[in-house]
């Protein structure tokens, strides 16, 4: 085991602990759910460097091995490229019970709890004057050669700003056994061919550290058009099986009295629900973040806090903290909720009634289904707001709150919403006294199954 991931191992270690603390005995009891009893079976592709490698040495190898081991059992392989067929003729042929490493959401398979976020990077020479380039936007990049994989979201960003033109395409469904677009990039900028190279992270930043020491690589984590260019990576499962993805094994099980609502919410949170402890799941993607190997350069899942308000681009990702808040995820808030003694203040904002529209037309604003309960307070969340909203944005929450800045306050929006952290910040400079902050917002709440209401913005809405 390589070791920059044997050096963390104990880290994960007391979080798998953690995390299957609620599963009674070793072996058997803790893979009652496996398709397999006697193996940890991962589809993998063989040379998919630095994720997975038949030699082991990927770091998608390294928390197989990780995860098998908590589980008692042996990993054993079913080797196929990472191409057209990988999905159905590995996972969903049973010839294995998980993919390691897979974008969640993706309908071929069932996600686990996400243990990473990651973004697409542009890689630039460290003395190149494109060293400074954050965005596919900057007019530096204009008229320059950049490398990109064809069909990948970033090319749908270089066609919109004119990058395309002089762009050099590499090939996005290869057999890597034998071609790697990636690498082939990579060697393609060092020798002066291309003057960038934007890629997928993961696999950009360890390449880069270990082969390529003259070269920088910079998050895109600025871009506000679709598609987006960062994804949560989870492990994913069969769907319509329940193997190891699809039970959420790094999960508490049902617990009686907590799943009222529904008598089936049980039985669906087999094949549909991440993880029952929020704290637990952040705990997890930290962990593995860390023996994944995310590098400094990639500043993946690291969002710093800036100093004042976030200004722009408002859907991206978010920082892990809120310097004198607490933040907590969709359980910790439901507990909240269901005390009634903190207000929930909604700040998604509202797009307002174009003021060129043909006469006649009719308008209707986009509907909005929010936490129970919770107040609608749009536009609020803007990094900088007129004396109009923030005297808005006070109102309401006095209203919530019965004017007292010592009542409880929890903010949301949506997931990777900037929005909601920059209210939570305003309101603790407001002088309230216990911030809560939601980051997954109603996506994650509703993931939960949590209730949800249509409602309707706060009288006075500017």
């Amino acid at each position: 085991m390589p070791a920059w991931v044997s050096n963390r191992r104990g880290l994960l270690a007391v979080a798998l602990s953690v995390l299957m603390a609620s599963h009674a005995g070793p072996g058997a009891a803790q893979t009652s759910d496996l398709v397999s009893r006697t193996a940890f079976r991962v589809c993998a592709d063989p040379a998919n460097d630095p994720m997975s490698m038949e030699n082991g040495s990927g770091y998608e190898n390294a928390l197989a091995e990780l995860i098998a081991s908590k589980l008692e059992l042996p990993v054993r392989y079913e080797w196929y490229p990472m191409a057209t067929g990988f999905i159905r003729n590995t996972l969903k042929a049973g010839k294995c019970d998980v993919v390691m490493g897979y974008a969640q959401g993706h309908e071929l398979v069932l996600n686990t709890n996400h243990y990473m976020v990651s973004t697409y990077v542009l890689v630039v020479p460290e003395e190149s004057a494109l060293a400074g380039v954050t965005q596919l936007s900057d007019p530096q990049l204009e008229g320059r050669v950049l490398g990109v994989v064809a069909g990948s979201p970033p090319a749908n960003h270089m066609a919109r700003y004119g990058l395309i033109g002089k762009a050099k395409p590499y090939q996005l469904v290869v057999d890597r056994r034998y071609d790697s677009p990636t690498v082939n990039m990579l060697n393609d900028l060092d020798a002066g061919e291309i003057e960038a190279a934007v890629i997928w992270g993961p696999i950009a930043g360890p390449l880069v550290k270990r082969d390529h020491p003259g070269l920088k690589v910079i998050p895109l984590l600025n871009e506000a058009e679709f598609p987006k260019l960062f994804y949560r990576i989870t492990m994913g499962g069969a769907a319509g099986r329940e193997g190891l993805a699809a039970q959420a094994q790094f999960a508490d099980p049902p617990q009686p009295g907590r799943d009222r609502r529904d008598p089936c919410r049980g039985r669906r949170a087999a094949g549909h629900r991440h993880g029952r402890r929020a704290a637990r799941g952040r705990a997890v993607k930290r962990a593995l973040a860390a023996v994944v190997g995310l590098l400094p350069a990639l500043a993946l899942a690291q969002v710093p806090e800036p100093e004042g308000y976030r200004m722009d681009h408002y859907r991206a990702p978010v920082p892990e903290t809120l310097a004198g808040a607490a933040v907590v995820g969709p359980e910790e808030a439901h507990a909240l909720w269901e005390t009634g003694e903190t207000a929930f203040i909604d700040v998604l904002p509202q797009a307002p009634k174009p003021a060129n529209l043909p006469e006649g037309t009719i308008w209707r604003d986009t509907p909005r289904d929010s936490i129970a309960g919770a107040i609608w307070l749009p536009n609020v969340g803007y990094g900088a707001i007129a004396e109009v909203t923030a005297r808005y944005f006070r109102d309401g929450l006095a209203a919530a709150t019965g004017d007292d800045l010592a009542h409880p306050v929890l903010f949301f929006c949506l997931d990777d919403c900037w929005m909601s952290w920059n209210a939570a910040k305003r309101a603790l400079e407001y002088g309230y006294e216990t911030v809560y902050w939601l980051p997954e917002g109603t996506d994650g709440w509703s993931f939960f199954d949590y209730p949800l209401e249509r409602v309707s913005p706060h009288p006075g809405h500017p």
